[in-house]
């Protein structure tokens, strides 16, 4: 036992109680009792005194005595380990001044522990020696600048077995004939030490110090490595070995020698060979390399050489994916799934390995073989290798996971075709082109449905289909992205030629024998369909020629089956719906190709559409009543798409609208008042189709069905019906009535895609020109499509106006207020509205302003919707209804004002309250400056609101929201109405509904600075915008004018930028909100700059006048939380120097500011404030 060198302060050192331990040791008994209460620890038993006694000792120099005691007199090995535990705890809590001079101590007593641990040679002994390796790498961390050579000495100590022999002066390790022990612990100190230094919290200096130290002795460490791979061939030993490498080269990935690199990786390329334990690790550590370390690629100087070096090899490990690929062959023929197949773990990390190297250096590799860098032969081999995973046999993911690697493999190689084809190149470009066509020869085969689709239907899980689904999604994304690149036109050709040959004059026999190939290359040329017709408008022959071809042989197909559907349907099974899915989804894809010049593609278009709008209704209408599966939504899904689209892009909407609406109606009414995915469509294709056909009988007995069941709803009837039932019997009737809610839900989702399609038809027809080729809605259409939009508006909120008070639950109130937006989103033109239209208008949002009215006073928090819909329906009343009245009723523009009145009292609440429910927090007095019993008034302080920050940031985003549309808002209402909106709306009440304490200012403010101290961007965004109208609107109202140029008191300005240096001095800003932070500097800035700038500098503590900020320390004085919020805004900008702050204060202060140069001021300043201490 050593004697420590000093003793620090006026009490012994901690490392003295070591020997005070040793030679006068307490209690035999209380030492035992100690061991029970550790063994009932490491059990599981609560002990309430032992748990205290670990409580304690935390923040205790006892700490060192308990740990020494343990650790060297423990009699069990739970013991010893808990006293390594807190050693730990201990070395890592005390500071690094501590540890001077007393690590040799340490060092000595651990290495000792661990060499007797070696000695004794016992398994359980493992965990004790993992974790003394762990405390011994923390104190290496904490003394690099005492401890010279740290793992020169560990590493001699630990190979050698004597601490006295083990020297640190010299440069290569003698360590061959250590035994294997001794070995197998060297390998683990060294795992563990990476893995501590990657885990453990350190300022980046001193991390970056530790890094420097062991980078010293990197080219040590790895030779003894080297030393022990060829010492001791042990397949356990060197899989360590490896793992170890793994460890040392990612975390130290841009400092390794390129010479130490490329020895382990000689080490592990020759070696993988052995056995599975030593590939499969080796590859774990090559997946790191490449992913995390480039494998020292990232360096120009050494990339060719290393890039070179790496292809040969991974083109050796060629034979063994072979015949892992062989094996999963045999694995499939024989029934075994992916899970039970056993060598799954070698191939998925192989399959990993290829498309990691390709995802990292496919640049380099392309470059190889268009310009014959290096052994072309040898890269293509790679290729092909890259390839391989795609080629595995069976269905992903029900037989195999690995091909979905090769498909990412595949997508690097098309982002980096080259980008010309010269002369020198040519070969280059052939080979590219192969090794292409060769991934989209597999691909195809990977996108087919199995042969056996009934158990693809069946017996796999709805996961394994939605994973296929996925999969096929991402295949023909890469198809497109690969005939995107103009090298494959050939292929594609020849695959539309294949589709003529399987479809052309063949008897619907052959045709749905052939059904997954047919459906597959539907599939792809559907896949490539947006990039086609993009090359054919520019007037690309090949493209042109290939949608001539396969739409015509598209529509001979459709036209087959549909005659043989009619003809002979017991020929058709259930999975057929898959090829007529992909059908109409074709049709679809290349509807938008009409607008093209070419005549020949227009016709064919026609014709197609002339087989398909039949084909899809004829099946609908058999499907409509059919129970739901998979297949059946899935086709319903697909063709009422089609027809959507038909609706909107083809001029052939009137051949066939009618027919459409009537199926489509069969459809919706057949699954009664359901949100599935299919009736939700067909909703919104009916809208699509409304404005064309305004009387289709079908339609107008489907809509006055529904809005007949909104007749259900009387409040008075159901009131008389509960005060003559007992308990039970209302009981059961509130249930009806939620049921009741419930059904009146869905119905507003159903109007409100109904209202949607006709809104986006209508709109279309507003900007309709000569050169579309849309269907051109009739005018006399127009007055039937809004009288009926009216009725359907006023029926629904009629019917919700009926419910008794607070029976709108939030389901209910979003739908409505979705309907309310798609209602009043459809283009009302004047020219499309009668005299009586407009009255039944305009007495439809009277009662809507009524229920959004009881909406804002009875919901618990207003949500987006609800204020989307309320501003859509004040900026209606404002835009067109004026000040007159119809009848007597309030005029449109007082029934906005109500309105805007409503909401503003809403926002109020929410924002009081919240405040309210701050000022109860414990300390708040001390952190903001406020009492509770104090008196809340507008703009409430922005840091007592933050205390209430997680639950108030989306109300406030959308209250900004709001009201910055209202801050914007002109009127057309004439001159003297537009001369006295200075403020847009809120201005506007102002002036309407005289307001002394300006309001509405206030609580503008108040929402504006809440949210510059809310952690959320987006919120803060539109907070900052806010603020910025407000202040440049007062720039242009003089104080006569508005009652927001009163509201610019010091106290206002005061806080605004204290709320804008308390973000600042968080950390680094999006580059989009310091952009907007400039634009608010520049809108405050000619507000008293001369004030600005010393109120600036008092708040930065940067001024060299006491006069300039007397005027704020009065201030001050009076107001006790801005004493608060002054305190915390210079907490947070303690990091910047005096000189700092003031440049800041002169630039965002000045009267004329250049945005660019606020801009670099905020971004330097922020910088100033996270500096590191």
């Amino acid at each position: 036992m050593y004697p420590p060198h000093s003793l620090v302060g006026s009490y012994p050192s901690p490392f003295f109680t070591l020997l005070l331990v040793m030679s006068s040791p307490c209690e035999l008994g209380d030492f035992e009792k100690l061991e029970k209460s550790i063994a009932k620890y490491f059990n599981g038993t609560w002990d309430p005194e032992f748990f205290q006694l670990i409580e304690d000792l935390q923040n205790s120099d006892s700490i060192w005595n308990f740990s020494w005691s343990l650790l060297i007199r423990g009699s069990t090995l739970s013991s010893q380990f808990f006293g390594a535990v807190l050693l730990k705890k201990a070395i890592c809590s005390c500071g690094r001044d501590v540890l001077e001079g007393e690590h040799i101590h340490i060092r000595t007593e651990l290495l000792n522990k661990l060499l007797e641990l070696k000695h004794r040679n016992v398994p359980q002994n493992q965990q004790l020696s993992r974790k003394l390796f762990e405390v011994l790498s923390q104190l290496i961390f904490r003394a690099v600048d005492v401890w010279k050579s740290p793992l020169k000495c560990t590493l001699m100590t630990l190979g050698l077995g004597d601490q006295e022999h083990a020297s640190v002066n010299q440069s290569t390790p003698k360590l061959d004939s250590m035994d294997c022990r001794s070995a197998e612990n060297i390998v683990v100190f060294l795992s563990i030490l990476m893995e501590e230094f990657n885990s453990t919290d350190f300022d980046f200096h001193w991390r970056q110090k530790i890094k420097q130290h062991i980078i010293s002795e990197e080219g040590f460490v790895i030779q003894a490595i080297q030393q022990i791979w060829a010492a001791h061939p042990i397949e356990d030993m060197q899989a360590n070995a490896v793992r170890c490498c793994s460890l040392w080269m990612s975390t130290l990935s841009s400092t390794f020698a390129v010479d130490d690199r490329i020895n382990i990786l000689e080490m592990i390329y020759n070696t993988v060979r052995r056995s599975e334990l030593i590939y499969s690790v080796g590859l774990d550590c090559l997946i790191t390399m490449f992913e995390e370390a480039g494998s020292g690629l990232s360096s120009d100087r050494d990339s060719v050489r290393l890039l070179d070096y790496h292809v040969s090899k991974l083109v050796e490990l060629k034979p063994i994916l072979d015949g892992l690929l062989e094996a999963h062959t045999r694995a499939v023929a024989d029934g075994v799934g992916w899970d039970e197949f056993q060598q799954r773990e070698l191939l998925s990390k192989t399959c990993l390995l290829l498309s990691t190297v390709a995802d990292k250096q496919m640049e380099h590799l392309v470059q190889r073989i268009v310009k014959n860098f290096g052994s072309r032969g040898i890269t293509q081999e790679l290729f092909h290798m890259f390839l391989a995973p795609l080629t595995v046999h069976g269905l992903y993911p029900h037989d195999e996971l690995v091909s979905d690697l090769g498909l990412q493999a595949w997508f690097n190689l098309i982002e980096y075709f080259p980008a010309d084809n010269s002369a020198e190149t040519v070969d280059g470009w052939e080979c590219i082109r192969t090794i292409n066509a060769a991934f989209l020869e597999k691909a195809f085969s990977k996108c087919k449905y199995p042969e056996d689709v009934d158990q693809f239907l069946r017996k796999w899980t709805a996961e394994e289909r939605d994973q296929w689904y996925l999969y096929r999604t991402d295949l023909g994304d890469t198809i497109l992205a690969s005939y995107s690149s103009s090298q494959c036109d050939d292929y594609f050709k020849r695959l539309s030629d294949h589709f003529t040959l399987l479809v052309e004059h063949q008897p619907i026999s052959e045709i749905l024998s052939k059904w997954q190939d047919i459906e597959a290359i539907i599939f792809i040329l559907t896949a490539i369909s947006e990039q086609v017709i993009q090359r054919a408008h520019h007037g690309d022959h090949s493209a042109c020629t290939l949608i001539s071809e396969f739409v015509n042989y598209l529509s001979e197909l459709i036209k087959s089956i549909h005659v043989a559907r009619s003809s002979h349907p017991d020929v058709f099974q259930q999975h057929h719906l898959i090829l007529f899915t992909g059908l109409t989804e074709a049709a679809r894809a290349y509807t938008t190709s009409s607008l093209s010049s070419d005549e020949i593609v227009s016709n064919k278009l026609y014709h197609l559409w002339h087989h398909v709008v039949p084909f899809i209704l004829d099946h609908l209408v058999q499907l409509s009543r059919a129970p739901a599966d998979e297949l059946t939504e899935g086709f319903k899904v697909s063709s009422i798409q089609a027809l959507q689209t038909f609706i909107q892009e083809t001029p052939y909407v009137m051949d066939h609208v009618d027919s459409i609406a009537f199926t489509i109606c069969g459809v919706v009414d057949s699954q009664n008042l359901s949100s599935s995915q299919p009736n939700l469509l067909g909703w919104h294709c009916l809208g699509l189709a409304l404005p064309y056909v305004p009387v289709n009988q079908s339609l107008f007995n489907l809509l006055q069905s529904r809005l007949t069941l909104l007749e259900r709803c009387n409040p008075s009837d159901t009131d008389k019906k509960v005060q003559s039932l007992n308990t039970s019997q209302a009981g059961r009737l509130s249930s009806g009535d939620e049921d009741w809610t419930n059904q009146l839900a869905l119905m507003l989702m159903h109007f409100v895609e109904l209202l949607r399609g006709c809104s986006t038809t209508l709109a279309c027809a507003e900007s309709t020109d000569s050169r579309t080729t849309r269907a051109v809605v009739i005018p006399e259409n127009c007055p039937l499509v809004m009288k009926l939009i009216s009725e359907i508006l006023m029926r629904v909120v009629l019917a919700l106006e009926a419910l008794a008070a607070g029976r709108l639950n939030s389901n209910l109130s979003s739908q409505f207020a979705r309907l309310i937006q798609s209602g009043l989103s459809v283009p009302l033109s004047a020219k499309f509205l009668s005299h009586s239209d407009k009255e039944l208008l305009y007495l439809c949002l009277e009662h809507v302003v009524r229920l959004l009215r009881h909406q804002l006073d009875s919901v618990a928090e207003i949500t987006g919707s609800i204020l989307d819909a309320t501003w859509l329906v004040i900026s209606r009343l404002t835009s067109d209804t004026g000040e007159h009245t119809l009848d007597g009723r309030p005029s449109g523009l007082g029934m906005s004002m109500q309105l805007l009145t409503a909401v503003l009292r809403r926002m109020d609440v929410v924002l009081t309250q919240k405040a309210r429910e701050a000022l109860t927090q414990e300390n708040v007095e001390e952190l903001v400056g406020f009492r509770p019993d104090m008196e809340l008034e507008h703009p409430i302080s922005p840091v007592l609101l933050a205390l209430k920050a997680q639950e108030i940031t989306d109300q406030v985003e959308q209250f900004a929201k709001f009201l910055h549309h209202c801050l914007r808002w002109s009127t057309q209402l004439g001159a003297p109405l537009a001369q006295s909106a200075d403020g847009g709306l809120i201005g506007l009440r102002d002036r309407l509904i005289p307001d002394p304490s300006a309001f509405g200012w206030r609580l503008c403010f108040t929402v504006s600075l809440c949210g510059l101290c809310l952690p959320e961007w987006t919120t803060a965004e539109r907070c900052i915008r806010l603020a910025e109208t407000l202040f440049t609107l007062t720039t242009t109202a003089s104080p006569s004018e508005s009652g927001l140029a009163l509201l610019i008191r010091p106290e206002l300005l005061f806080e605004v930028h204290c709320s804008l240096l308390l973000v600042f001095c968080k950390g680094t800003l999006p580059r989009r909100l310091v952009i907007n932070y400039a634009k608010l500097y520049a809108s405050i800035a000619p507000l008293v700059p001369d004030k600005q700038f010393s109120l600036v500098c008092f708040i930065l503590q940067c001024s060299r006048s006491v006069t300039s900020t007397s005027e704020w320390v009065g201030l001050l004085d009076r107001t006790s939380h801005q004493q608060a919020l002054l305190k915390l805004v210079r907490q947070g900008v303690v990091q910047s120097n005096t000189s700092e702050r003031e440049r800041f204060a002169r630039t965002v202060t000045c009267s004329s500011p250049n945005l660019s140069v606020v801009r670099s001021a905020i971004t330097a300043f922020v910088s100033a404030c996270s500096r590191t201490a």
